[in-house]
């Protein structure tokens, strides 16, 4: 496949993406103040690609970038959707295909809702669930000892200090359904 590449918009007009998932600075100029000799130059910056940083936790690839003199780590995915396809629409967010988090190509993204994008990390394996959640706060042990050993709220508030409302998502399997 060949690699085609687009600027991003809304990053000052200083960086593309390209359909297999890199991202590259142009070439530019940039005017600024200069402390070796004292006064405002024109500084030239050569464009380049920019080396992936480790993924996050969950997998994502971020870039390190700069803005109007700030700095940014904007995920990858999403500045290719961009590059290529444009805004998201409302309630939209990046999501990423079969190839999972760390496949950036275009042909493994899309915009779509918070509600698909979670069915995708279901599908590819990648969504956290039970201790493994990085919100989690108690145990699978824990949580099936919540569901069926404890009667009451107040007797899995006095174990594991768990609000009434966080027992009865257990219970019903609202919440730590696996189990």
């Amino acid at each position: 496949m060949e690699e085609i590449w687009k600027d991003i918009p809304g990053y000052g007009n200083h960086y593309q993406a390209s359909s297999l998932g890199r991202i590259r600075s142009k070439d530019r100029i940039v005017r600024k103040f200069s402390a070796v000799v004292g006064k405002v130059v024109d500084q030239k910056y050569k464009g380049r690609i920019i080396g992936n940083s480790k993924p996050d936790p969950e997998g994502y690839m971020h870039v390190h970038i700069g803005v109007n003199g700030k700095k940014c780590s904007p995920q990858i995915g999403r500045l290719v959707l961009l590059a290529f396809v444009g805004e998201p629409g409302p309630d939209e967010e990046c999501c990423h295909g079969l190839g999972g988090p760390a496949d950036n190509s275009i042909g493994n993204l899309r915009w779509d809702s918070h509600f698909e994008n979670n069915q995708d990390r279901i599908r590819n394996g990648t969504y956290a669930i039970g201790s493994a959640h990085p919100m989690a706060k108690i145990t699978e042990e824990e949580a099936r000892t919540i569901k069926y050993d404890c009667k009451t709220p107040k007797e899995a508030r006095q174990k594991f200090n768990l609000s009434a409302s966080q027992y009865w998502r257990i219970k019903t399997g609202r919440s730590w359904p696996h189990i």
